[in-house]
């Protein structure tokens, strides 16, 4: 077929490159979706790293993108990797020693974590908790045996029943003090119930010496008390001295 018969206009002829291609459609009649480099909008292609860098910084612009969802919703701004880098380093540099807020590392202060409560303490405090109990309960029954046996005047039988009660209502406080000073490393607690101690050990000298009657069970009961309130005295001074220190 020669030119001038062509039914091309000369200007396309020209420029065949110019030329609109024929539009291809699916047998159902919808547009097949364009090649991934020509899509346009939220749904885009992800550029690679090294291009989408390129062209980003060719073009004066910041290092990040937004992507937004398959919707078109608002996009969000995604930072680069060398400002992730940056923040992670920043905040691992801020961040506290694991352990409470505000707390410092052990290396910059150098001292170490170490329990100091007394475990030998804490079972004796628990051990004369249960036998004060027995203590008192067995005291009673013997101060109501020798007011019904021997001649207890009545002058004498409430000194006695008074120290009794009266040294019961210090053995509680005493007790709490000191199993709270104890497991919390406190020499506050610890040192008001070793004071209370000394009060308990009084009462129970005069149990021991001067109440009206005194039987042969009143002095083994008040001899293992006493020396379990030694023995109490001496942890507990142990244990002050070394939360203190």
């Amino acid at each position: 077929m020669c030119a001038e018969s062509s039914p091309i206009a000369p200007e396309l002829r020209s420029h065949p490159s110019s030329a609109r291609r024929p539009e291809r459609r699916r047998p159902n009649g919808q547009r097949p979706n364009p090649p991934e480099s020509d899509r346009t909008g939220p749904n885009a292609p992800i550029a690679p790293e090294g291009g989408w860098a390129g062209r980003r910084a060719a073009r004066g612009l910041p290092g990040r993108r937004r992507s937004g969802g398959r919707g078109g919703g608002v996009g969000m701004a995604v930072p680069s990797r060398g400002e992730l880098c940056r923040d992670s380093n920043t905040t691992a540099t801020r961040q506290p020693f694991p352990g409470h807020r505000g707390a410092v590392s052990h290396r910059a202060t150098g001292r170490t974590s170490e329990i100091l409560s007394s475990l030998p303490l804490q079972i004796l405090l628990y051990v004369n908790g249960i036998y004060y109990i027995f203590y008192f309960l067995a005291t009673l029954a013997m101060i109501i045996y020798k007011s019904q046996v021997f001649s207890y005047p009545d002058d004498f039988l409430a000194p006695d029943l008074a120290v009794l009660f009266l040294m019961a209502i210090l053995e509680m406080p005493r007790l709490y003090l000191g199993f709270r000073g104890n497991l919390t490393e406190a020499e506050v607690p610890l040192g008001l119930s070793l004071g209370l101690t000394v009060g308990s050990v009084v009462l129970c000298v005069y149990l021991l010496l001067w109440q009206t009657y005194v039987l042969w069970a009143d002095v083994l009961l008040n001899a293992v008390l006493l020396s379990a309130y030694g023995l109490e005295s001496g942890l507990k001074v142990t244990a002050i001295a070394a939360f203190v220190s």
